[in-house]
């Protein structure tokens, strides 16, 4: 199971850890590996960020295989774009991971969906994307269903 963030309601350092620990059966009940992408009511200062990798046992960014799927989860919490760090990762993380077969990128705050609406693709994250054959992108933080197909 992939999230999308905000698995919890955040904002308040103090509380953090309890949200979690409050929050933690809900997916342990499952019985399946769960991968969190961090969302703005996840991770919104330094202590949040230690607090959400240590409940998820997860990097804020990162990526994992299931079979021939290759999965590369990017931070943007706390901003609505990805930052130049982020878009080296996933530049690296695509060039490693070429021949997996289809590609998935998660991230909580959709910067790419306004561009995409008004038919641009000279956005760089969308150029990345065409140039390693990322198949889907999937994000959060709209609380609503948005489905978009392009090349």
């Amino acid at each position: 199971m992939v999230t999308v963030g905000d698995t919890i309601q955040g904002g308040s350092d103090s509380a953090a850890q309890a949200e979690w620990i409050a929050v933690r059966p809900t997916w342990v009940r499952l019985h399946l590996p769960v991968y969190f992408t961090p969302g703005n009511h996840d991770i919104w200062s330094e202590k949040s960020r230690a607090i959400y990798e240590k409940q998820t046992g997860r990097a804020s960014s990162y990526s994992f295989d299931y079979q021939n799927a290759h999965f590369t989860i990017l931070d943007n919490s706390e901003s609505m774009q990805l930052s130049r760090g982020q878009m080296q990762f996933l530049e690296r993380d695509l060039q490693a991971n070429g021949a997996r077969e289809p590609k998935f990128v998660f991230f909580h705050q959709p910067f790419w969906l306004i561009p995409l609406m008004l038919q641009s693709t000279d956005l760089p994250f969308h150029q990345m994307m065409r140039k390693y054959g990322v198949n889907y992108v999937i994000s959060g933080h709209l609380h609503q269903y948005v489905r978009m197909e392009r090349d």
